[in-house]
């Protein structure tokens, strides 16, 4: 039953840089945590210092209770696998995989049903006895992969292990990983610049940027309650909708006028909306295209907020027509799931105003959760 407590955990590099700043998080057994951002964030970092890989600077990491540095590596019971991955170009892709299980003296028939396994599931069986310098990117990094989950191990670290697999063969492998953990529980972090394959992997998600955490949650979480500005515009295809507007507040209400019109939201009870200092100052409105509506009609005109214009842009994607337009250099976009429609044409817009997030204009924090 693996648990793992990052407390106050620090990384400066000798240049100065603080790549990661007071990082805090604890992970239970069973949990697959995706770390998400931008290059640079200290996403790598934190799984290297998880790994042993990376001294902090300050802070404690422990393992089920102790400290990191007290349990020998062959106790630790964890697996890596990085972009770079490291296969034994000696050896067949049989004997990679199965290296780790002969090291720690596993009967040979054992590994023999374990490997034939793990490589039909990432998809390498038909490779089994080719070395690394006769295979693709693609699949030395599946013979990597197979190499790490083979033994079981009670903490995965990966950091962009589908990076270099093909288009098509990433969902499959991903899907693959998932079911392996399902069974084998443990925990597994995983740094991923594949936005729909992290949602879709995580039970949390860890969002990071300069070194920082912005927001600790599920994956419904940090797309419909996003902490700032930055996780709003993270999460999401086609982006979030981003407008200034000024605030004032009346009776538990944000009255909030913008070049699309006024937009009423019901603020919400202990949020930093709700202490009234955003009265009659500036804000900034975010919503999701795929929360919008087209050309349907307003039955409740208070809780939405409906105006009309004028079709700028068409970009279809597999979930259906984006509609772009341009308000005075504001860009708009709306997902339109029902007809079609083409530049140039008029549409009626209606958007939520409770699924709308209000952000402060120079922190850049969600100020109504």
């Amino acid at each position: 039953m693996p648990n793992i407590k990052l407390s106050h955990v620090k990384k400066t590099f000798p240049n100065g840089f603080e790549v990661v700043k007071d990082f805090n998080m604890e992970i239970t057994d069973g949990e697959f945590v995706v770390f998400l951002g931008p290059s640079g964030s200290g996403k790598s970092t934190v799984l290297r210092m998880v790994a042993g890989l990376e001294e902090p600077s300050g802070g404690e990491i422990r393992i089920d209770g102790k400290r990191l540095e007290e349990i020998p590596p062959k106790e630790r019971s964890m697996a890596m696998l990085f972009q770079n991955y490291a296969v034994y170009p000696k050896l067949t892709v049989y004997e990679n995989i199965g290296f780790g299980l002969r090291q720690r003296g596993v009967a040979e028939e054992v590994i023999d049903e374990k490997v034939r396994l793990i490589a039909n599931l990432l998809e390498v069986a038909d490779l089994l006895k080719k070395k690394p310098r006769s295979l693709t990117a693609s699949q030395r990094q599946r013979v990597a992969l197979a190499r790490a989950l083979i033994y079981d191990p009670q903490i995965l670290v990966m950091d962009e292990p589908f990076a270099n697999m093909e288009e098509n063969v990433r969902p499959r492998i991903s899907k693959r990983v998932a079911e392996i953990h399902a069974q084998m529980k443990g925990i597994v972090m995983l740094v991923t610049h594949n936005l729909p394959i992290g949602l879709r992997l995580a039970d949390r998600v860890v969002m990071m940027k300069l070194g920082e955490v912005h927001q600790i949650g599920t994956p419904s979480e940090v797309y419909d309650q996003p902490a700032s500005l930055f996780v709003a515009d993270f999460i999401g295809d086609p982006k979030i909708n981003l407008i200034d507007g000024h605030c004032e507040i009346y009776d538990n209400v944000a009255y909030i006028t913008t070049k699309m019109g006024e937009f009423r939201l019901p603020i919400k009870s202990g949020s930093a909306l709700d202490k009234g200092s955003y009265h009659q100052q500036t804000v900034v409105i975010g919503f999701r295209p795929q929360q919008m509506l087209v050309n349907e009609t307003v039955l409740d005109e208070k809780r939405f907020l409906q105006y009309q214009a004028k079709v700028a842009a068409v970009y279809d994607q597999e979930a259906g027509q984006v509609l772009r337009f341009d308000l005075d250099g504001y860009l708009v976009d709306a997902l339109n799931t029902s007809g079609s429609l083409e530049a140039g044409a008029s549409a009626n817009f209606i958007v939520d105003n409770e699924k709308v997030h209000i952000f402060d204009k120079v922190t850049k924090k969600n100020i109504n959760i």
